[in-house]
């Protein structure tokens, strides 16, 4: 069975852009993309010290400034180095955070379960044909094992793979299409969508 392209640009396009990612990492990609920030947003004054904290500390960023995540929603990956380069203002970055997170209805996680074990068979198809040739991802059976799992306790949001945190220092926050700041608008049309 072929697979759709959408979910072929998906997979290809993060591959490319980080080649030294796992199952786990291309999971987190899909989920961001139909879950978006809301989870992680317990109260709005713990998440703005948080991302001041975390802005304050990172001295490396991810060198892909922006990035589509938009295999279900229009979501982008705004990396934090915006701000330390001053390209962002903190208060507009952030407004644009909070409104991704309480203005954008999520896809519903058992829609997302029932497309994941579809992406997780393209991704096994792809890496043997066109990406590594006869090759899985590093420890997909282990991350498999580790996402079944995390559904069956009803959890569906993880961290990246430290394999991930070690090749790309990955400190961002997804921000939504309606809500990306003016600044970046004409950065949109530059960077790969699967959409």
């Amino acid at each position: 069975m072929a697979i759709a392209k959408e979910l072929t640009k998906a997979i290809l396009n993060e591959h490319q852009a980080h080649p030294q990612l796992t199952l786990i990492d291309y999971y987190k990609y899909f989920s961001q993309s139909a879950f978006g920030p809301g989870h992680i947003i317990k109260d709005i004054d713990s998440a703005r010290a948080y991302l001041e904290k975390e802005l304050e500390e990172s001295t490396a960023f991810d060198p892909i400034e922006i990035q589509a995540c938009d295999y279900f929603l229009p979501f982008y990956r705004v990396n934090l180095s915006l701000l330390k380069e001053e390209k962002l203002g903190i208060d507009e970055y952030f407004t644009a955070f909070i409104k991704s997170a309480h203005e954008i209805e999520p896809i519903k996680q058992m829609h997302f379960l029932a497309r994941w074990e579809n992406i997780v068979n393209a991704i096994k198809k792809l890496y043997i044909m066109n990406i590594e040739g006869d090759e899985q991802l590093p420890s997909f059976a282990h991350d498999l094992s580790f996402l079944q799992e995390m559904h069956q306790q009803g959890q569906y949001i993880c961290h990246h793979s430290n394999q991930f945190k070690r090749a790309y220092n990955p400190h961002y926050r997804l921000i939504h299409r309606d809500f990306i700041p003016k600044a970046l608008i004409n950065d949109l049309a530059k960077i790969p969508h699967c959409r």
